[in-house]
């Protein structure tokens, strides 16, 4: 690669993350989980989660990863019943020195937990669970995390469970049509989509390289 290539493709990810940045800055990021046209707001549902909270998928489909770690998300939903699987991902800063090209955190992932929404048109709802307040605290909890849904008055309208077996057969089918749906297109993917892609299956370790990379 070029050192003009290089160059340019670390203006690419610099533009795109000031971009990114800037449009999270001032307001939640709101996240369509369905295929198709929008919906207005009064005909959907708004399910708030904060950073440390992951949706993986919604009704078997997959949901982006983004760039940053701790970002806030509202996912509109369609009314009536959702299955959102997610996980719990915290991190947390090593104490002792690193080596170069080392990650400087460690980072605490749960098992993937489900819950299942009923959701009203018009409702907001927000996910409810303790914080760890110390790394040993969020490896206790890795197996058995504790959550709820609870609506705008602080009503639990969803409890967190294990990811049911249906779930896992949708979210399959619905990673069967995508890529299916990309073949039939008859081309590659586009940068930016490949760009997703990758970021999508990347380590939170890969990410912090490329972002060092990106900015150095």
């Amino acid at each position: 690669m070029t050192n003009e290539m290089t160059r340019a493709l670390r203006g690419l990810a610099c533009v795109l993350m000031l971009a990114f940045l800037t449009g999270c800055g001032t307001t939640m990021y709101q996240v369509q989980t369905w295929e198709g046209e929008r919906a207005g707001d009064a005909d959907t549902a708004m399910l708030d989660a904060p950073g440390t909270i992951k949706v993986q998928s919604v009704n078997g489909r997959s949901m982006t990863s983004y760039f940053l770690e701790d970002l806030d998300l509202s996912y509109e939903l369609l009314p009536g019943e959702n299955r959102v699987v997610f996980v719990r991902k915290t991190i947390w800063a090593k104490a002792q020195r690193v080596d170069n090209g080392e990650s400087s955190v460690h980072t605490v992932e749960t098992a993937p937990r489900e819950v299942i929404i009923n959701a009203r048109p018009g409702a907001h709802y927000r996910f409810q669970a303790p914080s760890p307040q110390s790394r040993k605290e969020a490896m206790a909890t890795v197996e058995q995390y504790l959550a709820t849904v609870v609506d705008a008055d602080g009503k639990t309208v969803a409890e967190a469970g294990p990811v049911s077996a249906s779930t896992e057969t949708a979210a399959s089918v619905a990673d069967g049509d995508s890529a299916r749906q990309k073949t039939a297109s008859g081309n590659d993917l586009s940068t930016l989509d490949a760009m997703k892609t990758l970021w999508k299956k990347a380590s939170s370790e890969e990410k912090q390289r490329f972002l060092d990379w990106a900015f150095e």
